[in-house]
C-alpha cells in the first residue's frame, strides 16, 4: 500500500471482491493460508502489469469490481479520464 500510495493510486475494493477472495483463498485443509496467494495472484499481479505498462499511470483511481465472476479494474486517472 506504501508503493501506491507513493504514486498517488487510489484502490477501492468492492465486497464482492473481498467474498470472492475469501471464497478462493480458502482450503479446508490449510484454512484461509492460501488467501494471500489468491490475493497476489488476482489483485496484486494484474494491477502491477497495469501499473507497469501504463494502463495506471500516477494519480489514478482505480475501482476493483466483480464482473461475470471475473475480478475487473476499472481506472480512472486524474488528468485523463476513465482509461479502462
Amino acid at each position: 500500500m506504501r508503493r501506491l500510495a507513493q504514486r498517488k493510486i487510489e484502490v477501492l475494493v468492492d465486497e464482492a471482491v473481498l467474498d470472492k477472495l475469501a471464497k478462493d483463498g480458502f482450503d479446508p485443509v490449510f484454512g484461509a493460508r492460501p488467501l494471500r496467494r489468491e490475493v497476489e495472484r488476482q489483485l496484486e499481479n494484474p494491477l502491477a502489469m497495469k501499473i507497469v505498462t501504463g494502463e495506471c499511470p500516477e494519480q489514478s483511481r482505480v475501482q476493483v469490481q466483480l464482473r461475470n465472476a471475473q475480478i475487473s479494474f476499472r481506472i480512472e486517472s486524474a488528468t485523463a479520464g476513465q482509461i479502462n
